[in-house]
């Protein structure tokens, strides 16, 4: 019996560190599945946490949380391996396992949205986040907009502090501006 899970032990050792010198993810080494999630829907599980009156809106790999408190709007970078480029690039060079290969820069796209989106928030402050997974690292600096890691969402907006800016129905309101905006 400890010879056969032993066997077994080193064969996913031995397939894991294939699949990681091919550049692959190690979940998929080991289990031989994808699992197909949002990564903005991903933040969207740790801020639907908060207790309290708040919305949170969801399109591709951006998040909106809106609370009493704030309205947030967070662009999620979470692509395992060392993202080379700059912010104004169209391209990112994503390094991961001896690997390279060429992914779309969304910052650029993501403050023309956040703009537009400020334009018809009637001067509603907006809070805008680039979310980045634990396993992402950015080798350039970002000065347009705060960096946060994805661990931290959870610590870092679901809190209740300070003054009470907006009611329920103020929620509501700027919750249908954010929907249609980010169609």
């Amino acid at each position: 019996m400890q010879l056969i899970v032993g066997f077994i032990i080193a064969v996913m050792i031995v397939t894991a560190i294939k699949m990681i010198k091919d550049g692959k993810h190690l979940g998929k080494a080991l289990f031989k599945k994808e699992y197909k999630i949002s990564k903005a829907a991903l933040v969207a599980s740790q801020l639907k946490k908060y207790n309290g009156h708040s919305k949170v809106i969801t399109k591709g790999n951006i998040v909106a949380f809106i609370t009493e408190y704030y309205v947030f709007i967070g662009l999620v970078i979470d692509e395992a391996g060392m993202l080379l480029g700059s912010e104004t690039s169209d391209y990112f060079v994503l390094k991961y396992g001896g690997s390279e290969k060429s992914i779309k820069n969304e910052i650029p796209y993501f403050n023309e949205l956040v703009s537009k989106i400020s334009s018809n928030m009637d001067g509603i402050p907006i809070n805008k986040y680039i979310i980045v997974g634990s396993s992402t690292m950015i080798t350039f600096n970002i000065s347009t907009i705060s960096m946060l890691r994805l661990s931290d969402v959870y610590y870092n907006f679901i809190r209740k502090d300070g003054k009470i800016n907006y009611t329920p129905s103020d929620i509501n309101r700027i919750a249908k501006i954010l929907e249609n905006s980010l169609m």
